[in-house]
């Protein structure tokens, strides 16, 4: 298992790198948002040579927000060229994994199911020969809104093979009865390239809480990853202003992990 943070993107990005180094994280998961965390192109060398020089390795992500399935064809056409654009970056950046995300960004109530399958089929169809040619792999990340997502992803997944699977496993604990982790690994484990770990109450708030904060059942749901046969890259979203949460979060993760292996 390797663990690795999430950049703020309010913070100045190689602060962020210095402080995940520091701290002793095997990763940075770089988000490239606004209004911090999208470097300028003469930023770019320096800080691919900083993560190198730190040992720190790095992971692609995306804003969640990009409106890539959006029925205005001008619109989504934009969308995908700001992904392209931060594939670049990534590749600039020599970043292995990139992270999209699969939901639906308008009153998808108004469209049909096959429909709303062919905006992001539109979509995808640009992306992931991008993402090909710069030899990064494109991941689809679940999504809160948990309505269609199986559906949506097996979908994707039969017609882009290459594309993988990132579990954010707060996201399958909202607006479901109860975590939906084993739906998601039962279908999709062999895709499985990375993984998303905050917490929260379920219902319907995405609160990127502390490990143990929350109310998922952390031990259960580790021993479903581990079921699964995955020990790969994990990615704490716990976003505080008191970053001694996270760094708790970290440790409490490796002794779960820890002690469901004994």
């Amino acid at each position: 298992m390797q663990i690795g943070m999430m950049n703020n993107p309010q913070l100045d990005i190689t602060k962020e790198i210095q402080f995940a180094a520091r701290h002793g994280f095997d990763f940075l998961d770089l988000t490239l948002e606004p209004p911090a965390g999208i470097p300028d192109s003469n930023a770019r060398t320096p800080l691919r040579n900083l993560l190198s020089s730190l040992g720190l390795g790095c992971i692609g992500h995306t804003a969640y927000y990009l409106p890539l399935d959006s029925p205005f064809d001008p619109v989504r056409i934009a969308a995908t060229e700001v992904i392209i654009h931060h594939l670049d970056i990534f590749a600039e950046l020599s970043v292995p994994l990139v992270t999209i995300h699969s939901g639906f960004s308008y009153p998808h109530r108004f469209f049909t199911y096959s429909a709303k399958l062919a905006l992001w089929v539109d979509s995808l169809t640009r992306i992931v020969p991008a993402a090909r040619d710069r030899n990064l792999t494109l991941m689809l990340e679940n999504v809160p809104e948990n309505k269609d997502q199986f559906r949506l992803l097996r979908d994707l997944f039969h017609q882009f093979p290459d594309v993988r699977f990132h579990l954010d496993i707060a996201h399958a604990n909202l607006n479901v009865p109860a975590n939906v982790t084993y739906n998601y690994l039962k279908r999709f484990k062999s895709r499985l390239a990375h993984v998303h770990l905050s917490d929260n109450f379920g219902r319907t708030d995405d609160l990127h809480l502390p490990i143990g904060a929350g109310g998922i059942p952390w031990g259960h749901v580790l021993t479903l990853l581990k079921q699964a046969g995955y020990d790969g890259t994990m990615t704490l979203e716990v976003f505080s202003n008191n970053r001694e949460h996270l760094l708790s979060s970290r440790e409490i993760l490796r002794s779960l992990w820890k002690g469901e292996s004994e």
